[in-house]
């Protein structure tokens, strides 16, 4: 990731279901990690079709990896395990942000239950995060 670009990682409410605290507002990394998005039915059948609306889908590095965007701009990320998301995760071009993006993006997927998962420590040596907030995003109207 480039100091140009932001990335959030995108999990559904439902993996906090469970909580009687509710939704967290941080996690360390050994909670985020322990998530598992192979479990949730949260995306619809045609996300991948929803995405190529946003987006034009480009070639990745592995056959379970699906990218929409650019590398060195917007792009969206689905990682797959088994044919279901296990990874999912929007990075924004800061540079330019894209509001018709940003916007569309929200209506698709935040309004269906998702969170928006930013690291907020990160040890620069070994580039992984040690703590993540979770940003609850405006519910759309």
């Amino acid at each position: 990731m480039a100091v140009w670009q932001c990335d959030f990682q995108i999990l559904p409410e439902s993996v906090f279901n469970r909580r009687q605290s509710g939704i967290p507002h941080q996690l360390s990394a050994k909670q985020f990690n322990r998530i598992d998005l192979s479990v949730c039915e949260w995306l619809p059948d045609n996300h991948a079709d929803q995405i190529s609306e946003l987006l034009p889908e480009i070639a990745s590095w592995s056959p379970n990896l699906r990218w929409w965007g650019s590398e060195i701009g917007d792009r969206i990320d689905l990682f797959y395990d088994n044919g279901r998301v296990v990874h999912f995760k929007i990075r924004i071009d800061v540079r330019r942000i894209n509001i018709v993006l940003l916007r569309d993006f929200l209506g698709f997927y935040v309004i269906g239950g998702a969170l928006f998962v930013q690291p907020t420590q990160v040890r620069y040596f070994d580039r992984r995060a040690q703590q993540f907030s979770i940003i609850l995003a405006p519910r759309l109207r």
